[in-house]
């Protein structure tokens, strides 16, 4: 049934409208509301997973808990045919995307009056702790009343999290995305203000702020380059037009409009309305996500070190802290203290100290395998990008050779100044998972020591460029 027109429980499927990396889209119709919807399933492949199927329907549940005229509506979350969906309201009008196609860009007015809508609907969705993360024209549609209605609330993070598991693919393109999402930094609702500045930029001259050839292309000038004014393409923009673009596409973020209503307002006063006032707004019953673990009492005749470890929706995956002192240092550590403090004593029992001092070594020697590198093999690994003891983003490592550099739309990307292109690799031997450099400039490091080739074990820390990857491995006997 996948991919063709056929049924999905109580709903006709009319035909198949647009096909994503993750699921895909159909117009349906629900017989027992005799009423047209959208259809929107999960992939198989993507069904298969826990993680991925628990988190779409989380946030499909957060999606319809909202209730704002700007905001699509969700009807049904359900399963069927061990396909997971959704069903939303029908919009029978154009996307932007389809309109800027159509008509190219719009008047000053009618762009106005269009961002102001998404503003009121993404300061609904800020008040309530969700951010859209995919603010872009093809996300924002009009109904048969000219209404403006923004698409896929909170689907976006379900995406981020389909590509944690899919290394190589890139979601989508960032001519939308704020610095700080492409940096990696968690987002708020600044960055789909951000977005939708880029979204008005575009309607009001036909084009966007940055571009490029290349995804990294894009992605490094909206890091590092000023955009041109609007109004160097628009010669009609008025003044203050222009500044409300560029404040909305600052870098910065602090330096942005504080919330969709600032930036509502910003417009309603340029085209000459009152300022909107947003009272007794009626907040939705979300699904929280789980909340970031305190440190709990331990409970009582529970071993210290079992705690519960949940991930978190930052994906805050636990990093294991070892720390482990060598029985002949240990030996060494207690001879140098004898020395020092009874040294009368010391000269009666040194034939009593050759025997644990043999023992040590002993010991030592028989460990030098471990240290040596004896190869661990594990059936599934991956890298976790953290910043502070969080997780910025995880990478999986399957395939014989990945490679880590700023420029990798195939391998490990991370968009980093100081990273090289292709700063590192990481090769897969039948399980045996080693780092190399790749003669980067500012070379690869592990657990602190510069290293050109290294086995890799669980925990280890891979130093590049000034990042920390967490390198995790999964024994294949591990239950």
């Amino acid at each position: 049934m996948e991919g063709s027109v056929g049924t999905l429980g109580k709903y006709k499927l009319l035909e198949e409208m647009h096909s994503g990396l993750m699921s895909r889209l159909y117009k349906a119709y629900d017989s027992s509301q005799n009423r047209t919807v959208a259809l929107k399933t999960l992939k198989k492949e993507f069904c298969e997973d826990t993680e991925i199927v628990e988190r779409f329907k989380r946030e499909a549940k957060t999606a319809k808990a909202l209730e704002h005229p700007n905001i699509i509506k969700i009807y049904d979350i359900g399963v069927e045919d061990d396909l997971n969906y959704f069903t939303m309201e029908y919009i029978t009008g154009p996307t932007l995307r389809k309109l800027l196609e159509t008509e190219g860009a719009l008047s000053v007015e009618k762009a106005l009056v269009v961002a102001r809508m998404v503003c009121l609907g993404l300061h609904y969705a800020h008040c309530a702790q969700v951010i859209h993360r995919d603010i872009k024209p093809s996300n924002i549609a009009l109904d048969e009343n000219g209404n403006v209605v923004i698409l896929d609330f909170g689907i976006a993070k379900v995406t981020y999290l389909a590509r944690l598991t899919r290394p190589g693919l890139l979601i989508g393109t960032p001519e939308y995305m704020s610095p700080e999402q492409i940096k990696g930094a968690p987002p708020d609702g600044r960055a789909d203000l951000y977005s939708l500045g880029v979204v008005l930029y575009e309607l009001l001259t036909g084009t966007v702020p940055f571009q490029g050839k290349t995804h990294i292309e894009i992605a490094e000038k909206i890091v590092r380059d000023q955009p041109r004014r609007p109004s160097e393409f628009n010669k009609e923009l008025p003044k203050d037009v222009d500044e409300i673009i560029l404040k909305a596409i600052e870098k910065d973020r602090t330096k942005r409009f504080a919330s969709g209503l600032e930036m509502a307002n910003a417009m309603n006063h340029s085209l000459g309305l009152p300022a909107e006032e947003v009272k007794d707004m009626k907040q939705p019953e979300l699904i929280q996500e789980e909340p970031r673990a305190q440190k709990p009492a331990r409970a009582a005749g529970k071993p210290a070190g079992q705690r519960s470890a949940k991930r978190s929706s930052a994906m805050s995956f636990s990093i294991k802290k070892e720390f482990w002192i060598p029985p002949a240092a240990a030996v060494g550590i207690l001879f140098i203290l004898l020395v020092l403090t009874r040294p009368a004593l010391f000269v009666s029992v040194i034939p009593w100290l050759l025997i644990p001092i043999g023992l040590g070594l002993l010991v030592w020697v028989l460990a030098a395998p471990r240290r040596a590198g004896v190869p661990a093999r594990y059936s599934s690994a991956r890298l976790l990008w953290t910043s502070g003891g969080e997780v910025i983003q995880a990478f999986a490592v399957g395939s014989e050779v990945a490679v880590i550099g700023r420029d990798q739309p195939d391998g490990i990307e991370i968009f980093k100044d100081s990273i090289s292109r292709s700063h590192a690799q990481i090769v897969n031997q039948d399980g045996c998972f080693w780092v190399c450099d790749l003669n980067s400039t500012n070379g690869t490091s592990l657990n602190g020591r510069r290293i050109d080739k290294q086995i890799l074990r669980d925990g280890d820390r891979i130093g590049i460029g000034g990042e920390i990857l967490v390198f995790q491995g999964r024994r294949e006997d591990r239950r």
